[in-house]
């Protein structure tokens, strides 16, 4: 997904607004996917999307599948997957958790079996701001001036599988990713039409299995890329509009699936993600003149009331995503702990 393409039609709108006048309205939007299916099965399919002029409640979604199949003189073989997302849009920062978790148990020669766990969500928050500075000349309106922004990106992949074979091995195993993807998009604009743009997009996926594992960029639109603060630098006009587009995005997945020799193998990946607004760093009048004598200096939304000169982002996840979190940690800490013993 490229973000530059697709703020396209809403940049136009704005543009549109800000020669017209008025405030451009703020959007936030949201959305999570929870799936689970056993070799025979589906659970269900919990999905919900809301976008809208106001912040988001955090949306949750949930699926779960237990199967057993088989003969019961042969044994049953028995499946689970389970996957959770959860997403929240707020001014200023953007909240994601997804996670991904299979298991599975079969006797020798019992019938197949698999599990699966995915999840995915997404969150967006749209806005613009206007500079204000009085006091001197070369931050009067009409002005151009350059200013460096942050994106802060905090979060957490993890992911690990285990399995154990009651005899020599023949098939089956696990298998899994956990990945992230964030974005920002700055354009500015005066009455005259653009004046400066930038943008950054990156992420990360993570992958795993019992043969080996790997990490990689999400995709070509958005390279591989470290959680940390993100800059971006662009010109803009003393009281020219500057359009604001973040969007995150995150999934997990976990697999497993027999062995003919009778085996239990279990799989669970995740993805915590909080991305937002890190605050003007850096800004200049015209020419490169510092504003360190300006009376007044602002950077306000007029329709959210965010003061973009400072960060909108605590490293503290909410109270429901750090709950989620801790649960799927001790799960992975556990798989980690008995895929040690069995590998020694």
């Amino acid at each position: 997904m490229n973000l530059l393409k697709t703020t396209g039609p809403a940049l136009l709108a704005g543009v549109a607004l800000c020669l017209g006048g008025p405030a451009v309205a703020a959007t936030y939007t949201a959305g999570v996917l929870a799936v689970s299916n056993t070799i025979n099965a589906g659970g269900p399919r919990d999905t919900t999307n809301v976008s809208g002029p106001a912040p988001t409640a955090l949306l949750t979604a949930n699926s779960s599948i237990t199967e057993s199949a088989g003969p019961p003189q042969f044994g049953l073989a028995v499946g689970a997957g389970a996957s959770t997302a959860s997403a929240q849009a707020g001014q200023g920062v953007l909240d994601l958790f997804v996670s991904g978790n299979a298991q599975q148990t079969n006797v020798p020669f019992s019938a197949s079996m698999v599990g699966r766990g995915t999840a995915s969500s997404n969150a967006r928050f749209q806005d613009s701001f206007v500079v204000r500075c009085s006091g001197l000349a070369a931050c009067a309106d009409g002005q151009m001036g350059s200013m460096t922004v942050g994106f802060l990106v905090l979060g957490n992949s993890a992911g690990s599988g285990a399995i154990t074979t009651t005899g020599v091995r023949y098939n089956g195993g696990w298998s899994g990713y956990a990945q992230w993807a964030a974005g920002l998009n700055m354009t500015a604009l005066s009455p005259m039409g653009l004046v400066g743009a930038a943008s950054w997009a990156g992420g990360q996926t993570l992958r795993d299995s019992e043969s080996g594992g790997s990490i990689g960029e999400y995709n070509i639109s958005y390279p591989f890329a470290e959680f940390g603060l993100k800059t971006v630098t662009f010109n803009f006009v003393f009281g020219g509009t500057i359009f604001v587009d973040m969007l995150t995005m995150a999934s997990a997945d976990a697999a497993v699936g027999y062995d003919s020799s009778g085996s239990t193998s279990q799989a669970a990946f995740q993805t915590l993600l909080r991305a937002g607004w890190g605050g003007v760093l850096q800004m200049t009048g015209a020419g490169g003149a510092s504003l360190a004598g300006a009376s007044v200096l602002s950077a306000l939304s007029a329709d959210t009331g965010v003061d973009y000169l400072r960060s909108q982002v605590s490293p503290v996840p909410e109270p429901a995503t750090a709950g989620s979190l801790a649960g799927g940690m001790l799960l992975l800490a556990l798989l980690r702990l008995r895929r040690g013993r069995h590998s020694g």
